[in-house]
């Protein structure tokens, strides 16, 4: 995974685990978010996964057949 260190914010430096970020994983295949150093949702190459609550204003609806996104 690669992984950024430390950055530098207004504030001082955060540490990793402190960090807001985004990962990508070459070897896996995903983009991982980062939030206060801990995984918050993974998109990979069947979809998106979110451990966690989804919020939204509108509506979800499955609209008719796959779509291809290349």
């Amino acid at each position: 995974m690669m992984m950024l260190g430390l950055l530098l914010t207004p504030l001082g430096v955060l540490s990793a685990s402190e960090q807001t970020r985004i990962e990508i994983d070459q070897v896996k295949g995903e983009v991982v978010f980062i939030i206060k150093g801990q995984p918050a949702a993974r998109i990979v190459s069947s979809g998106l996964i979110v451990p966690g609550d989804i919020r939204y204003g509108g509506m979800i609806a499955d609209g008719g057949p796959a779509v291809d996104a290349r």
